[in-house]
C-alpha cells in the first residue's frame, strides 16, 4: 500500500502486480524535486554598485556537494570519527580559464553537468568575504534565511588574473578544527586544508584533505576591468 503525498490518494498494488502508472510517474516527480532541493545563481557586480551588472545566471549543483550534507548530518553523532569524507562547509570561490577543446570557442561553452568534480584550467582560489544571510530579493537579514549569499572580493589586478574567466564554482570541504571561531564581522572560519593547494575531493578514492566542487558555472570569456573590485555573489536557496 502506497500513498500519493499530492493527492493523499492510497493505492493498493497487487502481489505480483504491476506499479500503476500514476505511482511511477510520482516517483519521477519526487526524483525531481530532489534535484530542486538546492538551487544557485551568481551574480557580479562592482563593489558598492549591485545594480551594475556585468554577469547574472543560474548554475548545476555538483554532485559531490552531497558529501557535505552527509557530514553534516553525519556530525550530530556524539560517538562520530570521520576520516574520509569532507568536514568543512563553503570556503570560497575557485576561478578558471575553462577547457581547450572547440566545446570552448569563444562563441560557445559547455553545457555545465552535476558530475563535474574540478575546475579545467583554474586560474584562482580565493576565500569568502563575506557569508549571509539574504531575502529573495539579495536583500541581508538578520535572522535565519534559506537564501545564503557566499560573496567574494575579485580585482584583476591585484590577484594576478590576466585572461577571461570561462568557468567558476564555490568550494568547500577539507579538515576543520572544531575550535575555531568565525570573524564577527564576516563569518567565516579558516580550515586546517590548504584551501588554496589541495587536490578536489574525488568521491572514488575518498580523502578529507581536499576541497570540494559545490557547484559549477560555464560561460562566455568575461575579462576583469584592471584595479576595479568586483563582487562575486554567488546566492545557494535551500
Amino acid at each position: 500500500m502506497l500513498e500519493d503525498r499530492k493527492t493523499r490518494m492510497i493505492q493498493i498494488i497487487p502481489r505480483g502486480g504491476r506499479i500503476p502508472q500514476r505511482l511511477t510517474e510520482k516517483v519521477k516527480w519526487e526524483e525531481k524535486a530532489v534535484e530542486r532541493h538546492i538551487t544557485g545563481s551568481i551574480r557580479i557586480f562592482p563593489e558598492n554598485d549591485p545594480s551594475n551588472l556585468l554577469y547574472e545566471e543560474h548554475n548545476i549543483i555538483c554532485n559531490t556537494v552531497k558529501w557535505l550534507f552527509a557530514q553534516l548530518a553525519a556530525q550530530a553523532a556524539p560517538t562520530f570519527i570521520n576520516t574520509q569524507g569532507p568536514q568543512f562547509g563553503i570556503w570560497g570561490l575557485a576561478l578558471g580559464a575553462g577547457g581547450s577543446s572547440p566545446a570552448w570557442s569563444p562563441e560557445t561553452q559547455p553545457e555545465e553537468t552535476p558530475d563535474q568534480t574540478a575546475l579545467l584550467q583554474q586560474l584562482l582560489r580565493k576565500q569568502c568575504s563575506k557569508i549571509q544571510y539574504v531575502d529573495s530579493n539579495f536583500n541581508p537579514v538578520s535572522g535565519l534565511s534559506l537564501n545564503v549569499d557566499f560573496q567574494t572580493v575579485i580585482n584583476g589586478t591585484t590577484d594576478n588574473i590576466s585572461q577571461p574567466i570561462r568557468e567558476l564554482g564555490l568550494i568547500g570541504g577539507g579538515l576543520q578544527t572544531f575550535s575555531g571561531v568565525p570573524d564577527p564581522v564576516s563569518f567565516v572560519t579558516t580550515p586546517v586544508t590548504n584551501m588554496l593547494l589541495a587536490p578536489y575531493f574525488d568521491p572514488n578514492n575518498p580523502n578529507p584533505n581536499t576541497v570540494t566542487l559545490i557547484n559549477y558555472k560555464t560561460l562566455p570569456p568575461l575579462p576583469l576591468p584592471a584595479g576595479i573590485n568586483l563582487i562575486f555573489s554567488w546566492v545557494l536557496t535551500f
